[in-house]
């Protein structure tokens, strides 16, 4: 789940849908074969065309939530796609009981920092939650709720029952938020760290800072769970690094992810890689890591996400979605 500034001008700090669906291609990619490459397999492609620029994706098993740029929040499911106003215009987005919550920060017209909840089934607006800080960007969800990361510097933990909200300071220029039952894993890919926040019922927070790369060459962005693993993707440093969910000690450097891979996600036995740099999709087997293929996006390929049997990726200067569908060999 990647996001982007509030300028869309260009990929956070580092690099950081009325439907139309265009010629449906299939992309047989068959890159250096290693001695477990084959047969192929198979990468289909197809591109929706959209009225906002794509910009968070969220994947709630057949259904795709998008925020878009121009401040709407968009449903990809059936057609046409459903657009929704949004009040201040969305940045992160997540699911969370049905419902759709964004991120949505201060302007000279909205002047307070907020979490914006939109009905899943209606696409109004439900709630309307107060952040005591500025800036917020990702935001996921689990169950020890839901957590928005400031870019000003702090962690926020949302009770989505009472709305109260819990503090942890970390650092400057946070970006991504990924939630897992276990740990919070959150991008400062300014420092080239990711924290892992971890709470425990009657005790405070405890945040680690796990430094990526050496020499400054690290800017880490999207996330994922995957299996017995977290999933970085970085561009600076060019890899989608493996990480132990126990400790973040750093397990794999895969750097075959791309050229500046920015964001990450699973599904369906799959780990699908977005990287701003060739604006491709890389496809790798979750069980072993082995590359399958790799499949072109649009321009201003930023982020992805996968569930139920198909992975998609947002292309922000084509305001276009990408979907991808991959078949394995027979």
């Amino acid at each position: 789940r990647l996001l982007v500034s509030r300028s869309l001008g260009a990929v956070v700090t580092a690099a950081v849908f009325v439907i139309a669906v265009a010629a449906i291609g299939s992309e047989e990619i068959d890159r250096a074969p290693g001695p477990a490459r084959s047969p192929r397999w198979e990468i289909a492609t197809s591109t929706v065309r959209l009225e906002d620029q794509p910009y968070a994706l969220y994947s709630d098993g057949p259904t795709l939530w998008v925020s878009g740029g121009r401040g709407s929040v968009m449903k990809v499911r059936d057609r046409p796609v459903a657009q929704y106003p949004h009040p201040t215009g969305p940045l992160g987005i997540t699911v969370v009981d049905g419902d759709v919550w964004t991120t949505s920060d201060a302007d000279d017209e909205h002047p307070v920092a907020k979490v914006v909840v939109l009905g899943r089934g209606s696409g109004e607006v439900v709630r309307s939650i107060r952040l005591p800080g500025h800036s917020p960007y990702g935001i996921d969800h689990a169950q020890d709720g839901v957590f928005v990361a400031l870019h000003d510097g702090d962690l926020l933990r949302i009770d989505p029952h009472d709305e109260s909200t819990e503090r942890v300071r970390l650092g400057d220029r946070l970006t991504q938020v990924l939630a897992t039952d276990d740990a919070v894993w959150v991008s400062q890919p300014q420092a080239g760290v990711v924290w892992r926040v971890t709470f425990a019922e009657g005790d405070d927070p405890k945040a680690e800072p796990i430094a990526l790369g050496e020499g400054g060459r690290s800017c880490p962005q999207g996330s994922a769970a995957s299996r017995g693993s977290i999933l970085v993707a970085d561009p600076c440093a060019g890899n989608l690094w493996v990480l132990d969910p126990r400790d973040g000690a750093v397990v794999d450097a895969m750097s075959d992810a791309g050229r500046r891979p920015t964001d990450v996600a699973v599904g369906d036995g799959l780990i699908f890689v977005v990287s701003t740099g060739d604006e491709r999709v890389t496809v790798f087997e979750e069980s072993t890591l082995e590359e399958v293929g790799s499949a072109q996006a649009g321009h201003g390929a930023i982020s992805v996400a996968a569930g139920a049997g198909v992975a998609w990726v947002a292309n922000l200067d084509d305001s276009t979605l990408t979907r991808i569908e991959v078949r394995p060999p027979p």
